[in-house]
This record gives structure tokens, sequence and C-alpha cells, in this order.
């Protein structure tokens, strides 16, 4: 029996104005058979009455030469549940989804992404003013994202808690891979976003526990692109053509290879150069601490230029981060420019942006 006094089925007044479907009906349009039958009711749970709210920016200075410092904030927090803006929420839920996709690819097994679905769980604060416009909003931006990536929703609850947080888990479930870091110097670490979004510090962890900067949050949206992303890396990680790898998620790029890095005595010369070139007008700090989807792959030099041809087969853009090496611990950035390469990137890039850019 579903539990009728679920905001999932209540009628929504936003700023003064009716919303037309339920946050369920909303839902329905990208749900699988089952879960159309299980979910679908008569009638209304009630009426929830909200307005939105906008976030009150402080704007914290950033120095790029904290970077080791706001590493270890950020590496902290993930630990924990910090609390995000609420007109943040929306875009943190097309993120998580994107992200707990994306670590479906280091799985075993076979999957493609119509083989896949999702679960989803709003742990949710209905007390706070703003809150449930922001529930309705996040629901509203996760149903086109998921219905173009062709990804159904299995499962979805409402349920209250103290912070504003979406659970995502992707189904069906698989034993993970077990990749060891290879620490030959001549294999490569390869960064693959799989949004064409801007670099932005809004909503990231960084932005959290630093200090709110007043910056947008990195817009995920381009699901077309994702899919191609993820067709491409998918095929590369179950032909061991990729010997390891990592989700790029909650953290960022910098967090992401950090965690590569675990338990191995070498580190990394991480060049961001291409990527700041190819996005102009983003900072390192911009790169390395936001929210854009992605993944780190290391390959061999040996495989290097077939994972090139395959990712600009795809119109895929792809950044070179840098080599393992001894005598360096953890990451140690550079930014010098390759050129040639980024300017190409840059082109992809802006091509492509042209068609939803924030």
């Amino acid at each position: 029996m579903i539990d009728k006094n679920s905001a999932l089925y209540s009628e929504f007044v936003i700023d003064g104005v009716k919303m037309s479907m339920t946050p369920i009906q909303l839902l329905t349009e990208c749900m699988t058979p089952q879960a159309k039958e299980k979910y679908q009711a008569e009638g209304l749970a009630g009426q929830v009455v909200d307005e939105s709210l906008d976030s009150i920016h402080q704007r914290v200075n950033l120095d790029s030469e904290k970077t080791a410092e706001y590493l270890k904030l950020v590496v902290s927090a993930l630990d924990r549940e910090v609390p995000l803006p609420m007109s943040i929420l929306p875009y943190y839920a097309k993120h998580k989804v994107a992200r707990t996709i994306i670590d479906s690819i280091w799985r075993k097994g076979f999957h493609t992404l119509e083989d896949l679905s999702v679960s989803l769980k709003f742990r949710w604060n209905s007390s706070k003013m703003g809150s449930m416009a922001a529930f309705y909003s996040s629901v509203e931006a996760l149903v086109p994202y998921l219905f173009e990536l062709d990804v159904l929703v299995d499962e979805v609850e409402f349920c209250e808690a103290e912070t504003n947080l979406i659970d995502v888990e992707v189904l069906p479930q698989g034993e993970s891979k077990a990749f060891d870091f290879d620490d030959d110097p001549s294999s490569w670490l390869v960064f693959v976003p799989f949004d064409t979004c801007s670099f932005k510090l809004g909503g990231s962890v960084l932005s959290a526990v630093v200090g709110d900067n007043g910056d947008r949050p990195s817009d995920v949206h381009d699901s077309y692109y994702f899919a191609d992303c993820y067709e491409v890396v998918r095929e590369l990680v179950e032909d061991g053509v990729a010997t390891g790898g990592v989700t790029v998620g909650e953290g960022g790029l910098l967090c992401a290879v950090r965690k590569m890095l675990e338990g191995v005595e070498c580190g990394v010369e991480m060049n961001v150069g291409g990527v700041m070139s190819a996005y102009s007008g983003t900072d390192e700090l911009q790169i390395l601490f936001a929210h854009v989807p992605g993944v780190v792959l290391q390959i061999s030099d040996s495989d290097y230029d077939y994972v090139d041809s395959q990712f600009v087969l795809q119109d895929i853009a792809y950044f070179p981060l840098g080599h393992p090496k001894y005598g360096v611990e953890g990451v140690s950035l550079q930014k010098s420019v390759r050129s040639g390469v980024s300017g190409i990137l840059a082109s992809l890039l802006n091509g492509q942006a042209a068609e939803g850019e924030d």
C-alpha cells in the first residue's frame, strides 16, 4: 500500500502558483512499467504550499596557493553530509544521478545505459521554508534528464530527514572490478568529462566548506553527450584497454585522482593546463574542485593512439593529465599548456556548449 501522506502524492503550490502535476505524476513519465503500476494512485494526499528561496552569497576569495589546504578540507567533508543551499538542489540532483550511473562502469558484467534503472530516495527536511519548493524543482530537473538518458526509475521514496539529500542506487547491482594502479611512468592518466557544462564552484563541496563564493553551479544537462561518453568508456574498461579508473564526482577532479593513489607508493605529476585552455576563462580551482561528472582513466602508452581514435570518432573531449612518478608524493600540479591539442579541444567543447550551455 502506497503511503498517501507522502509529499510525492501531494499537490504543490509554489510562489502562489499551483503546479499542474504532483511529483509522482512527473516521475511516472520516466518509470519502468512495473513502477508505474506500483506507484499509481487516485486523488491527492494533500497540498504543499511553499516559496522559492534564493541563495544568500557571502563572497569568499579563494587562493590557488592553498590548493593542498582546500583538498584536506574537502576530503574530510566527504565523510559527512554537508548541507547545500536550496537553490543548488536541482543541480545537485542531476549530478548525483550522473555520477552514480558512471559508477556502474566499474562493475563486473555488461551494462549499457538501456540495461540500467535507478532507485531514488529523497531524504528531506520539509519543515524549512523553501525546502519543499526545492524538492519539487529537483524532481522537475531529474525527469527530462533521466528520460533523455533512457534510464528509468524503478523505485522512489520520500522520507523526513535533517538535511536535504538524494540517495541514488543503480540497478542491477554488481560486484566492482578490482583495479591495481600501474606505477609505469610511461602510462597515462586521462580525464574525460561526461558533460559539456562549464566548471563552476557553486554547490561544490569546496564552496560548502570554505564559504559560498557566489559562483553558479555546473549545470549538468547534456544527456546525449553523457550517453556517448558512457558507451565509449564502458567499452574501454570491458576490453581491458583502461587498466584502471575512478569516477569524478563529489569533491571534483583532484579528489578523484587522490583516490586513485590510495595505497600507492608513487605520485602523479598532473597537468591541468590543457583543461584550463579548452575551458577559456576557467581557473585552476574550478577545474580541480567543480562538480562536473566524468572519469579519470589509466591507460598504457602503447594504447594511447587507440584510445585517442575512439574518443575522436565519437567527438568526445578528453584531457591527458600526466604520468605516475616516483619521488612525487600525492599529486604534483602543473599548469603548462600543450599547444595544438588544447586548441582543438576548445573548439570541440565550444561547439557542443552552444546547444545548451548555461
